[in-house]
């Protein structure tokens, strides 16, 4: 895709705040997504995400990047899934992108809360 073309490239940016009771936090666009885990109910928490290129409500999900922080401090990421272009125009799979972080071990509640955001690149399908 040009530089000329990412001028319609619209960024999603969204947070979930990932606080240990439930185990996944998940935002999925049709076969595109940003995951995350906390299997144990420890201090782990496991990330994924992956861009497909498939359209979901009238736009095609090309990035999906990830990340871990708490408070101002990045702890993971990001890492981004991109999906691309062929010469024949149809859109290949981006790989799914991981990352793993531990949250920090303060028995007061005053620590901030890991958080793990996400955000997505977006174009017109016909693009």
């Amino acid at each position: 895709m040009s530089l000329s073309r990412v001028r319609n490239v619209i960024a999603v940016v969204a947070m979930l705040v990932v606080v240990g009771v439930l185990p996944a936090s998940a935002a999925t666009w049709g076969a595109s997504y940003a995951i995350s885990e906390h299997p144990d109910f420890l201090l782990n928490y496991h990330g994924k995400a992956r861009a497909r290129g498939n359209v979901y409500n009238g736009m095609r999900i090309i990035q999906v990047c990830i990340k871990y922080t708490r408070g101002t401090e990045l702890l993971e990421g990001p890492v981004c899934s991109n999906a691309r272009k062929n010469s024949n125009g149809t859109w290949s799979v981006g790989p799914e992108v991981r990352m793993h972080t531990t949250d920090s071990w303060d028995p007061t509640d005053l620590s901030p809360k890991t958080v793990f955001s996400y955000t997505r690149k977006l174009i017109h399908p016909g693009d």
